[in-house]
């Protein structure tokens, strides 16, 4: 198993399906669904899934925008409770209905999964922060002018003080002149401010945009199984288990659960294990090989974990092609 993988240690918050999108003042269209799972906190990390796969990641909670619980204002939280609505400015603007959002902390430090050597990084642009503001809906923000290239919403970027990193893999949410209106972009020698949903802003540091490249594979998952009973233990561990959460809503068996995929192990949430193999799929009594699980459809696993325990997450994926943008 990966026992060095970037995944271990990372603590699961929820996850939301994008129901609807939300016209939302300065930000525009946001995408908006229910938490499922658990509370969601602003701030933390976020990945996006479309049809099962992994699509972008080190995303980020940045602003949590619901409906006032009395009349129809907007206004921002900190963190929303479990399957209560709400819009979510990610810093990805490519989101369409039925795509999944996962929330997520990773254990510190950690590499992300995406991460590449710093020489391949694509600097983007560069502004010196001269103040900070704050927004209603968008929270902090910093008063800054751009000295160098440009820099967009969506951009990745990190905040670096006196020479040295101190918050990496943030996204740029909005851009707003002075006046507070909406940019497209703040290029070279223009004054704005950034939003990046970053409480820890001061005058004198420095927010730098980059690009990564992208990924030539990704993972795919079909559900997350939860461990109803262990059934044997030893080098390969037998557990019945049952779909707590679906990526993909088709029914294609093909695209299913098989013997081979690989799995991760999460207990009260956090990743454990990594890198572990789904050596069997049993389903009605029958030696399955693919499956499309479906809601309260109960089945056996044999995963080669000898620790699995009632209660631990079963992620099973496996590694695709990245689909096209």
């Amino acid at each position: 198993m990966g026992e060095d993988s970037a995944w271990l240690g990372e603590r699961r918050h929820c996850w939301m399906r994008v129901s609807s999108f939300r016209e939302t003042p300065g930000f525009g269209e946001l995408p908006q669904g229910r938490g499922q799972g658990g509370e969601l906190p602003r701030g933390v990390r976020a990945r996006l899934f479309r049809g099962g796969a992994l699509i972008a990641e080190d995303l980020r909670a940045g602003a949590l925008i619901r409906e006032k619980v009395i009349g129809t204002r907007l206004e921002a939280r900190a963190a929303i409770g479990q399957f209560r609505r709400v819009a979510v400015a990610a810093g990805h603007g490519g989101v369409r209905a039925d795509d999944q959002f996962e929330f997520y902390t990773r254990a510190e430090p950690a590499a992300a999964c995406w991460a590449v050597p710093g020489e391949r990084e694509v600097p983007l642009g560069r502004a010196t922060v001269r103040g900070t503001a704050d927004d209603p809906l968008a929270g902090p923000g910093a008063v800054a002018e751009a000295v160098e290239g440009r820099l967009r919403a969506g951009d990745r970027v990190r905040v670096v003080r006196r020479g040295r990193p101190l918050a990496d893999a943030l996204r740029l949410l909005l851009v707003t002149d002075d006046a507070g209106r909406p940019l497209d972009e703040l290029a070279a020698g223009g004054p704005g401010t950034l939003y990046l949903g970053h409480p820890d802003l001061c005058d004198g540091d420095t927010v730098v945009a980059y690009a990564v490249p992208a990924p030539e594979t990704t993972e795919e998952r079909t559900s997350t199984l939860s461990v109803t009973g262990i059934e044997a233990t030893g080098s390969v561990t037998r557990a019945v288990v049952l779909p707590i959460r679906e990526y993909v809503q088709s029914a294609n068996p093909a695209e299913g659960l098989a013997a081979g995929h690989r799995a991760r192990v999460l207990r009260g949430r956090t990743v454990i294990a990594d890198g572990a193999s789904i050596r069997s799929v049993v389903a009605q009594g029958l030696l399955e090989r693919s499956l499309r699980p479906g809601p309260n459809s109960k089945m056996r696993v044999a995963v080669d974990f000898p620790d699995l325990r009632e209660g631990d997450w079963i992620e099973p994926y496996r590694t695709v092609p990245m689909p096209p943008r």
